[in-house]
């Protein structure tokens, strides 16, 4: 026998789901639920972003640094076929042929992307400080 043969019993069964559904987001709701905050989450977070952030930082510096290298040989005729291509001049295809600065794969200005999270560390540290001083105030 099934539960939709009979009709009490499936107003019974579906009834106890129900019931059993609504009280676990109940449940739920009540246990993710966040106390409020206090100064000393402004300050923890306030300390994990900027290190996150500096770390950040000098991890794409070191990264841009290790990346500068001498072009080489069929890299620098690729280059000068591009530019003959393209209607340079022969100075021009003969400069790029002869070079020998050492080029970066990745810009050593792309590291200051880390800034952003040293600044919302410092945005949580204010906040601390502003808080701190209200509670301090207060009591």
């Amino acid at each position: 026998m099934r539960a939709t043969d009979d009709p009490a019993l499936f107003v019974m069964v579906m009834t106890i789901s129900f019931a059993v559904l609504f009280t676990s987001i109940i449940i739920c709701a009540l246990a993710f639920r966040h106390p409020p905050w206090t100064p000393r989450v402004y300050l923890l977070r306030g300390m994990m972003w900027p290190f996150s952030g500096i770390g950040l930082t000098l991890f794409l510096a070191g990264l841009s640094a290790s990346t500068f290298r001498m072009r080489s040989a069929e890299e620098r005729v690729s280059a000068a076929q591009r530019l003959k291509d393209l209607g340079a001049t022969e100075e021009q295809v003969r400069a790029v042929q002869n070079d020998t600065v050492p080029h970066g794969d990745l810009a050593p200005g792309f590291s200051l992307i880390g800034l952003v999270p040293i600044g919302v560390g410092l945005a949580y540290l204010f906040s601390y400080r502003a808080e701190n001083k209200k509670h301090t105030i207060s009591t």
